[in-house]
């Protein structure tokens, strides 16, 4: 060790120093560990929650869905984490108003921001502000340009629009992304069904049901 001439040097109190320093940065890490661990299971189990309501979403239970969201929030899930899948849940409870309080700051998680954008297209849509759902199906596509459902949602926007055509093209390249697709066989069918009568469209009704045999909507067409 090597101690210049105008400073006081003792080798055996910096070894004391290190010797402190290294307990007390074990003691701080042993402290911490359980705290960073915790949070990354909370984080995991509000997000399997998150998951799980749009499972049940997805199979028409609203209900039971705000239910998992409602005690995500309670165990922790960030605001951004649930506002996707909140905002879509209220609509399917026909609460646009609150659904929109969710869903129209566009603030969702990495995870779910296509998931949100495609719910507030669907909350435009239903007020008939088509030029914002419009927008809303763009940002969406930004994030996941090949999924089949977003090309269904897109398919069913332009008919509604009067784009027949182009809904038509959107409808086949849903197909073609995922020819299992529940929902972009449904709309197959229902576009069929417009052109040519229900006796052709029924074949692409079964396999719809074949791919979501509790959906409710689809039993109801």
């Amino acid at each position: 060790m090597t101690c210049s001439s105008n400073t006081i040097c003792n080798p055996d109190r910096l070894v004391w120093y290190k010797v402190a320093l290294a307990a007390a940065l074990a003691t701080l890490l042993l402290v911490l560990a359980p705290a960073f661990g915790s949070s990354a299971v909370a984080s995991e189990n509000t997000g399997s929650l998150v998951e799980q309501a749009q499972e049940y979403l997805l199979r028409g239970d609203a209900i039971a869905a705000q239910t998992m969201l409602s005690e995500a929030r309670s165990k922790g899930a960030p605001r951004k984490a649930v506002a996707a899948t909140m905002g879509r849940v209220l609509l399917a409870l026909d609460k646009p108003v609150q659904s929109r309080r969710w869903l129209e700051r566009g603030d969702f998680s990495p995870a779910t921001a296509a998931r949100g954008f495609r719910a507030l297209a669907a909350l435009e849509l239903r007020e008939g502000h088509l030029g914002a759902a419009g927008e809303a199906y763009n940002r969406a596509l930004a994030i996941t340009p090949k999924d089949a459902g977003l090309w269904t949602e897109i398919a069913r926007y332009r008919y509604l629009g009067g784009e027949h055509l182009r809904a038509i093209e959107a409808s086949d390249y849903a197909y073609a992304l995922d020819p299992g697709n529940a929902a972009a066989l449904q709309l197959r069918a229902e576009l069929v069904r417009d052109r040519e009568g229900m006796l052709p469209a029924l074949d692409w009704f079964e396999k719809a049901l074949d791919q979501s045999p509790d959906n409710v909507a689809l039993l109801g067409e």
